[in-house]
């Protein structure tokens, strides 16, 4: 059957089940809303620039193979490909900061609305019309769960 993991070990399986668990653990904790993970400190096609640039330095001494491939022109590229992430890095690390004020924010926010319902509800009632136009459910409107007892006995 596809998908099926045959274990021969029981405690193997275990192991399996734990690590399991907490990529599912990790995976609904993350806040992938995060912008830090995005940032970068270089970036790869300047690091690759600066490795060719340093091993074509070892067998040639001018750099110009003609039609502008000169060595100013692979520098100057590379500066502005510098200058450009680290002005990306800036720019993440400012919508990081406004991304966190945000959230703040909205918590905030959240906690006056519930506190606005709430009066509501102790000046109008939790089962007034007003309640509910602002939002909340009448009392009245909520339903109840029934419990069930199991009468069966198990013999």
């Amino acid at each position: 059957m596809a998908g099926t993991i045959y274990i021969a070990n029981p405690s193997s399986m275990t192991i399996i089940l734990w690590s399991s668990i907490i990529s599912i653990h990790f995976i609904l904790n993350f806040n992938f809303n995060s912008m830090a993970y995005r940032k970068r400190s270089t970036s790869p096609e300047y690091d690759k620039a600066q490795n060719r640039l340093a091993g074509i330095k070892q067998f040639e001494t001018k750099i110009d193979f003609g039609n502008g491939l000169t060595e100013e022109a692979y520098l100057a590229g590379m500066k502005l490909v510098d200058d450009l992430t680290k002005k990306n890095n800036d720019l993440l690390t400012t919508v990081d900061g406004v991304a966190t004020e945000l959230d703040q924010a909205e918590k905030d926010l959240a906690e006056l609305s519930s506190r606005f319902l709430n009066a509501v509800g102790s000046k109008y009632t939790y089962d007034s019309v007003e309640y509910e136009k602002a939002g909340g459910t009448r009392t009245s409107e909520i339903k109840k769960t029934k419990k069930t007892v199991n009468t069966q006995s198990t013999k």
